[in-house]
Formats: C-alpha cells, structure tokens, sequence
C-alpha cells in the first residue's frame, strides 16, 4: 500500500465507526448496492477542491492550509468509500455462506484503497464538457487541466502522515522531560489547558517565533517544534468540556498543532518543515 491514512482520518473514522457502518447499511441491503450510490459519492469526491477553494475565499484561508484540506478531506472520504465497497464484498461473501478472514480483510481494504486512488488521479469527471469530449484512449488525463491538481493533492496525502504523526524521537524526549521535571511539566499543563483554543494556538505561534530564532541548529529547531506542538495536545486532550461535547484523542490533536505550525512557518521556513518530515 504506497499511501497510509493520516491520523485525523483514522481518529474520524474510529470515533465514527457505529454511525458510519449505519450508513454502510441503509446503502446496501444483503450485499446489493442501491444504484448510482458509487457514481454520486464519486462525484463528491471529485468536487472536494472547488468546494475547498470556495471555502477558502470566505474564510481567507491561505494556499497551503487550503491544500491542506483537500488532502485530509479527499483522503477522508476515499477511505469512506473503500469502507464501502469492501462491506459489499463481506456481505456478499456472507450470503453465500462463505466469510473473509481478517487478514483477507484488510488486504482487500489495500487493494480497494489503492485502486481508489489511481482512478482519483486519472479519472476525468470534473473537467470542463469539452475537454472530456477530447479524450482518446492514447491521450494522458493528467495532461488535462485540473489532473495537476490532483496529483499534487495525492502528493500531499503521501506525505501527511510523516509531517503530522509524532516522531519516535519525541515521544523519547517527552518521556525524559516528564521523568526528569514531572511536577514543571504538569503545571505548564495545567496553565494551558484553561485557555482558549485560540489562545492556545497564539501560545503555539509564540513559541514557534522564540523557537525559531534562536541560534541553534536546524534539527534542533525542528525537533523543538514538535515537542511544543505535543504540549499543546496535551493541554487540548485535558480540557474541560461541556457535557456531552466528546474530546478527541492525543494524536488528533498534535496532528491538529502541527497542521497550525505549518501554515505558520510554510513562508518563512520551509527547511524546517522538509525536516520535520524526515525525523524518526
């Protein structure tokens, strides 16, 4: 499988499992699909950058945050169509009285997913009426305008989990920080998770411009990002919530922290987010 899901896909789709394999389930009835369900959900999927481009005029959300969410959202909702398709089989497989191991399962999962994304990339729905009617069988679609996009979406998709997942390296600098100054490290905690959201993340930027300043070494710098961005999921995991306003996991979280830190540093220093993606 060249392409792993991010963690605030797999963090949606843990927390979502019931409602989603409900909807699984109104779409198909004794392993047969309602037709036209894959046709439209695939529309939808391809609609995702003009619907993220709108949003991102109304909200003055800059490029690369933009880019962002295309990548998250299209991954979302291609593995919510994988999760489809492979129920279909399982419940074909179950009324011919036969089942699928877990293995099998999961394999299968890959295979769909796969198969997902090279038609994602190649498929032409979307382009304008006229050029779709240009198409040959020896012509590229990734020549026709809007493929580039995609590829670069696909790209970003590929890249995510190593920019937005904590590095081994940190999570080993955490567990030394929380031995060695347990009672500092729990009260910078317990200051932080009394703000706000958006004070926390002007506390996050804060840190980013002192962090980044100082004359230390690019690697240094980089790891020291991510060790603020893992504090900044902790006090977010520990906040106080009204009832029945569920918390998300730690990962959702620092995933949540690093998507901030890039959209901050991606102008000013790129270097260190291309070495944050090689930390392990």
């Amino acid at each position: 499988m060249p392409q792993s899901l991010d963690p605030l896909t797999h963090a949606r789709r843990s927390a979502n499992n019931s409602k989603l394999n409900k909807r699984i389930n109104n779409v198909i009835d004794a392993g047969q699909q309602k037709r036209g369900f894959n046709r439209r959900y695939w529309f939808r999927i391809v609609r995702v950058p003009n619907k993220i481009d709108q949003l991102a005029k109304r909200r003055g959300w800059p490029p690369f945050l933009a880019m962002q969410k295309k990548a998250v959202l299209t991954s979302r909702m291609l593995a919510y169509y994988t999760d489809h398709m492979v129920t279909a089989t399982k419940l074909a497989y179950k009324s011919a009285g036969e089942s699928m191991t877990i293995k099998e399962e999961q394999t299968l999962w890959e295979n769909v997913f796969d198969g997902a994304l090279q038609r994602y990339r190649t498929d032409p729905i979307k382009l304008p009426l006229e050029e779709i009617k240009k198409l040959t069988e020896n012509k590229k679609y990734i020549d026709l305008e809007g493929m580039p996009e995609r590829d670069s979406i696909m790209h970003l998709m590929r890249h995510i989990p190593d920019l937005i997942s904590p590095p081994a390296r940190i999570l080993r600098q955490r567990a030394v920080e929380f031995r060695k100054r347990p009672t500092h490290i729990q009260r910078i905690i317990e200051t932080l998770k009394k703000q706000t959201q958006k004070e926390l993340q002007d506390n996050l930027g804060k840190e980013l411009d002192t962090l980044l300043k100082r004359n230390i070494p690019e690697k240094e710098q980089a790891s020291k990002v991510c060790f603020a961005a893992s504090i900044y999921a902790d006090a977010l995991e520990r906040k106080a919530r009204p009832p029945g306003e569920k918390a998300n996991n730690w990962s959702y979280y620092y995933a949540e922290g690093m998507f901030y830190v890039f959209d901050k540093i991606n102008q000013t220093h790129p270097e260190i987010i291309d070495i944050i993606q090689s930390l392990k």
